[in-house]
């Protein structure tokens, strides 16, 4: 080793040794002193589809924000400046999503770009690094009226699955036909637009019948469990029969209650696009 190479690397090891300031991750890579950048940008651009008209007229469409790419400078230093360059390289080489990470600003980013320069025995490398920004994934889409209706009703009509496993409950068993005749009438296709305004009338008209039906099973449920006699002074085996019927109408009636109130969902969400479709 030269003797500047090996005062420089013995100054950069004294300087090693003081309090990291470290200011800036990449992927897990704390960057300290020369590695720090003395600036870095944030900020991008707004993607703007602008049509002139006749007249005079201009529509202004802002199509989406896009954060600018992250690059700066800085050399690499010490004893494990090769090491950390080495990891740096491993990252840009796989091409993963990792974080960018400094002061009060985190972005996801991909490596672009990196070009590291090996001086002074390893002692010193200067670098140069560009990071593609990842936009945060979109928000998931917003049910459409008839999906969300098919999602209530999917719901309802796993309702008996729970507290009727066996299927030996008859108003269950109802209950759960009715939900699943709602269904069968919604709509066939739904991409998302505008659904025919004959797909709903049919939709809700078979909703008002179920809705009605599932009412009077409720009802009939409801009836069940006040017309049972537990009279603690009668035969044993007719007050265990008592017994079963009650926990089995009570059943009827949660079941018929859930059921209605997902079909009662099923059904607002078809008049409100009803509604909306009137317009």
């Amino acid at each position: 080793m030269s003797g500047f190479a090996a005062s420089a690397g013995g100054a950069l090891s004294a300087l090693g040794q003081q309090s990291p300031q470290s200011g800036v991750q990449l992927g897990g890579i704390s960057f300290s002193y020369f590695e720090v950048p003395e600036k870095m940008p944030f900020g991008g651009e707004q993607n703007i589809a602008a049509h002139k008209l006749p007249g005079g007229v201009k529509i202004v469409q802002a199509m989406g924000f896009f954060e600018t790419d992250k690059s700066w400078i800085g050399a690499f230093w010490g004893p494990g400046a090769v090491a950390k360059a080495l990891s740096v390289a491993t990252m840009h080489a796989a091409g993963a999503v990792v974080s960018l990470v400094w002061a009060e600003f985190s972005f996801a980013v991909v490596i672009k770009s990196f070009i590291c320069d090996y001086q002074m025995v390893g002692a010193w490398l200067p670098y140069r690094i560009t990071c593609e920004v990842v936009p945060p994934a979109p928000p998931a889409p917003t049910p459409t009226a008839v999906q969300a209706a098919n999602s209530d009703l999917s719901t309802a009509a796993a309702v008996q699955s729970k507290t009727d496993p066996t299927g030996s409950s008859a108003i269950q068993t109802k209950a759960t036909t009715q939900v699943k005749n709602f269904q069968a009438n919604l709509p066939a296709a739904d991409t998302g637009a505008v659904v025919s305004g004959q797909g709903l009338t049919q939709a809700t008209s078979a909703g008002t019948v179920s809705l009605g039906n599932l009412d009077g099973l409720t009802t009939e449920a409801d009836n069940g469990v006040s017309s049972v006699n537990l009279n603690a002074g009668q035969p044993a085996p007719a007050l265990v029969t008592a017994v079963n019927q009650t926990v089995q109408s009570t059943s009827d009636v949660a079941a018929t209650q859930a059921m209605s109130a997902n079909a009662a969902s099923a059904q607002q969400n078809l008049e409100l696009q009803q509604g909306y479709n009137s317009f």
